[in-house]
């Protein structure tokens, strides 16, 4: 097992860890070309690839997995999930077949996280049999600023 960043822009993908996240959807695409380039050799089961940095006080809501280009290896299933859970947002997408696994493997699309913490989106080899490493994937998400609007008025300020 090895853990191999592929955040995108810089330390995070399309999140700035330093400020709040801007409200919107947040997409990134790995390859298991990129993700073994990373690593420096072959992937294997229970690798994971840190796919993006999640700021504290953020809502993720609506978490998918496209397979863009299927592995035409034997065997290829992934886990998308966070520090708390390998498979928090899908489980066991069919790396071999093109389509899409919603959030809702385990439980509903539309449920939302709030992270109190930083954490990091993981994607995670489950299995993997004879692999060409010719795989595309696409992580989606909408995420949303729960910091608060330093703007707001206070009930005081409105009286």
């Amino acid at each position: 097992m090895a853990n191999i960043d592929l955040k995108q822009g810089g330390a995070t993908a399309g999140l700035g860890m330093a400020a709040t996240a801007t409200p919107g959807i947040v997409s990134v695409r790995v390859t298991g070309a990129q993700a073994a380039a990373a690593k420096g050799s072959a992937l294997a089961a229970a690798d994971i690839i840190y796919v993006a940095d999640i700021p504290a006080h953020t809502m993720v809501r609506g978490v998918t997995l496209a397979v863009k280009t299927a592995e035409t290896g034997t065997t290829l299933t992934f886990d998308l999930g966070d520090a708390g859970s390998a498979d928090e947002f899908v489980d066991g997408a069919d790396g071999t077949t093109a389509g899409y696994y919603v959030q809702g493997t385990n439980g509903l699309f539309d449920v939302a996280k709030l992270y109190a913490a930083a954490d990091v989106i993981d994607l995670t080899v489950k299995t993997l049999g004879s692999a060409n490493d010719d795989w595309e994937v696409e992580i989606l998400f909408e995420v949303a600023d729960y910091t608060g609007n330093p703007r707001a008025k206070s009930a005081k300020d409105v009286a």
